[in-house]
């Protein structure tokens, strides 16, 4: 049964599945089964190996167990050995997420290098049921409900339909040779204690269990599609970008059947949570200037626009900068534009030295055209309607007395002004340091 299914669904033979396929094997029953059935198969594979050093006798019996496998089907071989504790470490991950995070990424980089076109891990049904309810007491979403997919880019999952029980008595009935993890008795993983406390009891009230949240992990994927759907044509009214920025109209989240969960679908990739989708959705009808963090961006709300930018490119204000100063006579006919970085003034009139720095709340001076009146740079901008992640990047460029005389790429000053009387230009130039 469990070899003519594999069959039939095309994971192991059919036309959707071309070419090479590298198994991940361990050495447990799972992965054995699967490298005995592609094997069967007759397709061509290669097996992939990882020892992460953590059992120490038991890991290196596990990679001599895969390695004659692999040399009993006639499979290429790769093994790696990975220091998996210091990375963990290192990164501050638990030894698992460690040791997933060496394997997938070892994996894609023997798929890439060798022109794999699969990559196929022994994930089975019980697998499918404990991935499911650790995701349930995390607190996931849709896509922690759907649990595990057959396939997923260039993984697939052959076994997931298939339980424990079954895939052993094909082991059994087919004389193969495993070998167990001891680890996976250990309760202090939150997985194993899933496995060996918390299914066991469900079991006894459903003993369907298995085949259960199989299906509902199904229906779940199946609204998962139709609702990426509905969500994808929403966005292109609701969300757009510029320069580096993403804006949220504020009246597509306010009027969305369900304002923060499709708020949330927007900012979760920058690292925040549902809750932090709740607040902001929360504070849609207040005032402007409400920020929201995540590690690496930031929200803010401005009059019509949640305006998500990375945090990086407003701390990179402080950066060095050069501040370029060129002389020449001026031109006849000489138009003073100024365009980005770059600004012209009447050299006789800018007392250098320059300095370049961050506007600050207070800031005054005499824009071009009002004839010496000071305006505060602030009420400058809001006249500019200038939103507010942007008004946190503007630079003020001060002369040797501390007087602005330019607000970079926006104004010139009045008092360093070019006019008719001008004879020595400077050009101004800022750069990145």
């Amino acid at each position: 049964m469990l070899s003519s299914f594999l069959t039939e669904s095309d994971l192991l033979a059919g036309p959707d599945h071309p070419g090479r396929i590298l198994l991940a094997v361990s050495g447990g029953v799972d992965s054995v089964v699967m490298a005995h059935l592609y094997r069967a198969a007759g397709r061509d594979c290669a097996v992939a190996h990882c020892n992460f050093n953590l059992r120490g006798e038991a890991s290196d019996a596990d990679a001599r167990l895969v390695r004659q496998l692999s040399k009993d089907f006639g499979f290429t071989y790769h093994e790696i050995t990975f220091q998996t504790r210091e990375y963990a470490e290192k990164w501050k991950l638990s030894t698992q997420m460690a040791a997933r995070r060496l394997r997938y990424e070892w994996f894609s980089e023997l798929a890439d290098t060798y022109a794999y076109d699969l990559i196929a891990v022994a994930h089975h049904a019980d697998d499918q049921v404990e991935t499911v309810l650790l995701n349930l007491v995390r607190g996931a979403g849709v896509k922690g409900l759907r649990g595990m997919l057959p396939r997923n880019g260039r993984i697939i999952r052959p076994l997931l339909n298939f339980s424990r029980g079954q895939i052993e008595q094909y082991a059994a009935e087919n004389g193969l040779v495993w070998r167990e993890d001891q680890s996976n008795r250990d309760v202090y993983y939150r997985r194993n204690r899933i496995r060996q406390e918390v299914v066991p009891v469900l079991r006894k009230i459903n003993p369907s269990l298995t085949s259960t949240v199989g299906n509902v992990a199904e229906r779940v994927r199946g609204a998962e599609l139709l609702l990426e759907h509905a969500l994808v044509s929403w966005e292109k009214e609701a969300v757009s970008e510029h320069d580096g920025e993403i804006r949220i109209e504020i009246d597509a989240v306010r009027n969305a059947v369900s304002p923060a969960f499709q708020l949330h679908r927007i900012v979760e990739p920058f690292g925040f949570s549902y809750r932090q989708a709740k607040e902001i959705a929360g504070t849609l009808d207040g005032l402007s200037g409400k920020i929201f963090l995540s590690a690496t961006h930031r929200i803010v709300k401005d009059r019509n626009t949640l305006i998500l930018a990375g945090i990086e490119r407003e701390t990179a204000l402080t950066d060095r900068r050069e501040i370029e100063v060129v002389y020449f006579e001026k031109p006849e006919n000489f138009e003073a534009r100024a365009t980005g970085n770059v600004a012209y003034f009447d050299a006789d009139r800018l007392h250098l030295p320059l300095a370049l720095r961050n506007w600050e709340p207070g800031d005054a001076f005499s824009p071009y055209g009002m004839k010496g009146r000071k305006k505060k740079v602030s009420d400058l901008l809001i006249d500019l309607k200038i939103d507010l992640v942007a008004k946190s990047r503007v630079r003020v460029l001060t002369d040797r007395e501390g007087c602005i005389v330019w607000l970079v790429g926006i104004r010139g000053g009045h008092a360093a002004r070019v006019t008719p009387e001008t004879t020595r230009i400077a050009k101004v130039s800022i750069s990145e340091g």
